[in-house]
């Protein structure tokens, strides 16, 4: 472009000097400038001319660990070829790359893909994508937009737990009372109308023979399963950076003890305590462990509330038989203070310490652990390792609720 710049201010410098010493090959050497640059805009503008892009099933989820497939459509829909394109990605997914040069011939197709491993959970685009072409004397690049972008939403990896269990949290008969969910179990609650999204497998013909209209079933479970996961997202008690930090390995152990109590058929609740404090409340199924997956991908280690305030003011959430999961890399003692305050109140609780001084400059854990296991609170210590699936099965399926 520098070059193309060049030419016409040289150009223009001609141009004038022939006015001023009325010579003419000056004035012809400026008009042969001028016609060169034209030509060359012209051919870039023929270049970028008719040129289509296409996602045909753009990719919306993914999850880290897995390959993301994105498949493209490049067209050409003017008579004459494109030669030398550039085609330019500008999304924004870590390590995805889609850029590359080519010739394409008139009206004619040309389908491509790029797979990228997701690596770092969280918000993408793929795209916006532009189409570069240059002149054949290099004096002009132009870039134009052919292509328009599409979120991805990256979740955080769940890992398998296996046999794990919170001490204590078998599930028993409790004091029933009735709240709706949206997984058919076995304690029927009743019927309601039927809205725009019910399964027809839930709809009750018999009452939909009574009333007149549309009657689905629904159901109620029992308040002794809830789980409850804690994750404490305090900027100041988590260190590192990337994968390597105490926020992505206390995320992923989130999602994977959510997922690990939803495929046993126990409901689970989150809640997150991020710049805005995120609750999803109790509930069992497919569903509920979508909309943890899209919740984790999102928060980020920027709240302020410190985990003591949190599980104080959560409290009235926790009943008799319910589990209060805390994963957090915080040394601070109060909190452990206020677990054995739950605890004592009936609830069942575990700690799950991400531990901060692996992973960079912090206190260690020494005098955190040793208040959670008097308060005879199951503790599980993870720590920094090369492969951050094995860290966590490791803290939590080899301790079994103790410290190794």
């Amino acid at each position: 472009m520098l070059r193309g710049i060049a030419v016409l201010v040289s150009a223009t410098i001609l141009l004038l000097f022939s006015k001023a010493i009325p010579w003419q090959p000056l004035f012809q050497i400026a008009i042969g400038l001028y016609a060169l640059a034209a030509l060359c805009l012209l051919w870039i503008a023929n270049a970028l001319w008719r040129l289509g892009f296409d996602r045909p099933a753009p990719v919306r989820r993914g999850q880290v660990g897995q390959t993301v497939r994105d498949a493209f459509e490049l067209a050409n829909r003017a008579a004459t070829p494109k030669l030398g394109l550039e085609i330019r990605d500008h999304s924004t997914l870590p390590g995805h790359h889609a850029s590359s040069v080519l010739n394409l011939p008139p009206r004619r197709r040309r389908p491509g893909e790029a797979e990228t491993m997701a690596e770092l959970r969280g918000l993408y685009t793929l795209g916006p994508t532009g189409a570069a072409a240059s002149d054949p004397f290099g004096l002009f690049t132009l870039e134009r937009r052919i292509g328009p972008s599409s979120e991805l939403l990256i979740y955080p990896e769940t890992v398998d737990l296996g046999g794990f269990a919170v001490p204590g949290t078998i599930v028993t008969e409790g004091t029933r009372r009735r709240r709706p969910t949206q997984v058919q179990t076995l304690d029927p609650a009743g019927t309601r109308p039927y809205v725009y999204g019910d399964s027809q497998r839930r709809i009750h013909w018999l009452s939909t023979a009574h009333a007149g209209q549309l009657m689905v079933k629904e159901f109620e479970y029992t308040p002794a399963a809830d789980i409850w996961i804690f994750l404490d997202l305090e900027r100041g008690v988590h260190v590192g950076s990337g994968l390597d930090s105490t926020e992505e390995y206390a995320v992923t152990t989130a999602a994977s003890v959510a997922k690990h109590y939803l495929d046993g058929g126990r409901a689970v609740g989150l809640i997150a305590s991020s710049r805005a404090e995120e609750v999803l409340l109790a509930d069992r199924g497919d569903r509920q462990l979508i909309r943890m997956l899209e919740t984790l991908a999102l928060v980020r280690a920027n709240g302020r509330v410190p985990l003591r305030e949190v599980l104080w003011a959560e409290r009235p959430r926790l009943g008799r038989s319910s589990t209060a999961v805390v994963i957090t890399p915080s040394v601070d003692e109060h909190w452990a203070g206020v677990l054995a305050q739950i605890q004592h109140g009936g609830a069942r609780t575990a700690a799950l310490l991400v531990e901060a001084a692996t992973f960079g400059p912090a206190p260690a854990s020494t005098i955190q652990v040793a208040a959670l296991t008097s308060a005879g609170i199951p503790t599980y210590l993870i720590k920094r390792s090369a492969s951050m699936r094995e860290a966590i099965q490791e803290g939590l399926l080899l301790s079994d609720g103790g410290l190794r």
